[in-house]
């Protein structure tokens, strides 16, 4: 049980030692539910410390009885910046002491182990670094002289306030833990620009303890920002959404998200990486309640309900399935014509096919030049050609809409397979100018799949029938830093890939260094080979999109006008040393020369 005078410097390791066993239930709002109890909008909630101690002291108590493992004082607004709006900015001291002492009392009468955070809120104002840093000063100092168990740093709106703030907590209370909050815009970036991947990022390096999301939109968009957090590896996460967007109704606020609404994000935030998870305004006992029970609750099976043709029953022999089972496959890129013309592009699929070829995959407007919808494409392969294919989807030229737009009609035009990838830059095309979107990047459209699958969508409505996308990630085995390579890989399969298709490997070396470091592949590695027709070619290459070693160049360039002859025996010799260190390869044509191309599948396939 937490005691009144219960060091923190034994707290602090309770508590780290906790969130790394469990997950921690904190409580909801503080101020929403004291106005709905009676304390005035237009008046100083911290004042509520000591004019009404009993009301103060009873949210504690309903939140503990709902389940929470961690109560926040009744601080948010106690610095003096935002107290001398009521002339109480000398009563720093007073009224944070006065807040921790309610909660502390709370818990020590709960039979079980509470913790109390100390709420720090923002200031409210801008104001010059060496000032905000004393008012946080003095506010941190009172709640940690009083005995909380951590800091909560929350609903901050500028990342370079919070990361001021956790900066001035490790200085002024260097042993208690920080946990750091940002409540995010609609456009899911604080109000100095980040993305939640950049805030939780720089909190951590700040020193917070735990970091992640509070308030905001409401919780499927916390949701969001918590799953694109969790892609950076090892980060301890907060989830505390508003329950929605307030409303006015009568002339009265109303949140729109009800407990059970609650609850069933509780869990999921939990499956995307949280340690903790709470409410923030408009959230009452009541949700903590539910999302008490949510989390005790045993997992419900989930029964995915999807269209007779995307059974994985109906469809033998995918790719999917070919690769489960451990069988080597091959595919190879096809791009989509530059016209409207697709003859040429349907009898190269159908050569593939008869060589031995189990897929084609199909660029997303390769080398940044127009060309016709992959997805348009894929399906007339599928039609015509009667092949499988694996459409590459670049998140660089659509939205976030137009994505999942996207997406579901490939779904519905029978495409299963999409390669997630980042797209050329615009710098290698005729479109120079064109500007990029960038709603999410790679990770961020293999995490709009998983949903899909798991039946919903960016934003969390509904998707019926859920989706059976097989997921694609693009792997660099030749990256300059390969650590930063294979940590990458490891965030690609937490964000949902299942299978992986490389850029162009050259020589066998590149391979084997990278697997060395990544040990037993976590997917699927389907390896990239690319022929290489030219001296020319080798240099552009090298130059400007992947690196061609020396060595290759210089033999390609004495061969001359034998230079496609001899690129394609080279590639054929590396598919012999590569083979049984991956689980398929996929070829890249040049400029069109298929028949080459058909022979090295054969090749592969007779392997």
């Amino acid at each position: 049980m937490a005691s009144t005078t219960e060091p923190a410097s034994d707290v602090a390791p309770a508590f780290l030692k906790a969130i790394e066993t469990r997950v921690l239930l904190a409580d909801g709002a503080t101020g929403t539910v004291l106005h709905e109890r009676g304390v005035p909008t237009d008046a100083c909630l911290e004042l509520a410390n000591v004019e009404r101690p009993e009301l103060v002291r009873q949210l504690h108590l309903d939140y503990i009885n709902a389940g929470a493992d961690i109560i926040q004082t009744n601080t948010f607004g106690a610095n003096r910046v935002r107290l001398q709006a009521f002339g109480l900015q000398d009563r720093v001291g007073e009224l944070n002491a006065a807040g921790v002492r309610l909660a502390r009392e709370a818990a020590a009468s709960a039979g079980r182990r509470v913790f109390v955070a100390g709420d720090v809120g923002p200031l409210g104002e801008p104001l010059p670094d060496a000032e905000a840093r004393e008012a946080f000063a003095e506010q941190m100092r009172a709640l940690a002289n009083a005995g909380v168990d951590l800091l909560l740093l929350q609903t901050f709106t500028s990342l370079s306030e919070a990361t001021l703030a956790v900066r001035t907590a490790r200085e002024v209370a260097p042993d208690l833990p920080v946990v750091a909050e940002i409540s995010f815009g609609a456009d899911f970036k604080t109000a100095d620009g980040h993305s939640g991947q950049e805030a939780a990022v720089a909190l951590r390096y700040a020193g917070a303890d735990v970091v992640g999301a509070n308030c905001g939109e409401g919780p499927a968009a916390v949701l969001r920002l918590v799953r694109e957090m969790a892609d950076v590896e090892g980060l301890r996460l907060v989830a505390q959404p508003s329950a929605g967007r307030p409303t006015l109704v009568q002339r009265r606020v109303v949140y729109q998200a009800d407990a059970q609404y609650m609850a069933d994000h509780a869990r999921r935030y939990v499956e995307a990486g949280a340690v903790i998870v709470g409410g923030c305004c408009g959230t009452s006992p009541r949700h903590i309640g539910a999302m008490k029970r949510a989390l005790e609750a045993p997992a419900p099976a989930v029964s995915v309900v999807a269209a007779p043709e995307t059974k994985p029953a109906a469809a033998p022999g995918t790719l999917r399935q070919k690769l489960s089972a451990g069988k080597f496959v091959i595919s190879v890129e096809i791009d989509p014509p530059k016209g409207l013309a697709v003859k040429r592009t349907v009898e190269a699929a159908r050569l593939m096919k008869a060589a031995g070829a189990d897929c084609v995959n199909v660029g997303d407007s390769p080398m940044a030049e127009v060309r016709m919808s992959a997805i348009a494409m894929g399906s007339i392969l599928r039609q015509q050609a009667q092949v499988e294919v694996v459409v590459h989807c670049s998140p660089r030229d659509r939205n976030i809409m137009a994505l999942q737009s996207d997406l579901m009609g490939a779904h519905a035009l029978g495409i299963r397979n999409i390669l997630c990838v980042k797209g050329d830059p615009h710098a290698l095309g005729s479109y120079t100018n064109a500007a990029a979107v960038w709603d999410v990047n790679a990770l961020g459209l293999m995490r709009i799949l998983k949903g899909f699958n798991a039946g919903h969508d960016a934003i969390d409505k509904p998707v019926r029938p859920a989706t059976n996308f097989f997921i694609g990630a693009a792997v660099n085995p030749s990256a300059e830093d390969v650590d930063a390579e294979v940590k990458l890989v490891r965030r690609k399969v937490n964000a949902g890939a299942e299978f992986m298709m490389s850029q162009a490997v050259f020589d066998p070396g590149t391979l084997e260094r990278f697997l060395a470091k990544l040990g037993e592949p976590p997917i699927p590695i389907i390896l990239g080979l690319w022929p290489i027709q030219s001296a020319r070619q080798a240099a552009f290459l090298n130059d400007r999109i992947m690196p061609v070693p020396a060595s290759l160049r210089g033999q390609i360039e004495k061969a001359g006008d034998s230079a496609g002859e001899l690129g394609l025996e080279l590639t054929a010799r590396l598919l012999e040393k590569v083979r049984p260190m991956v689980q398929g390869v996929y070829f890249i044509p040049s400029f069109g020369r298929f028949q080459g191309i058909a022979d090295l599948v054969a090749l592969a396939r007779r392997l």
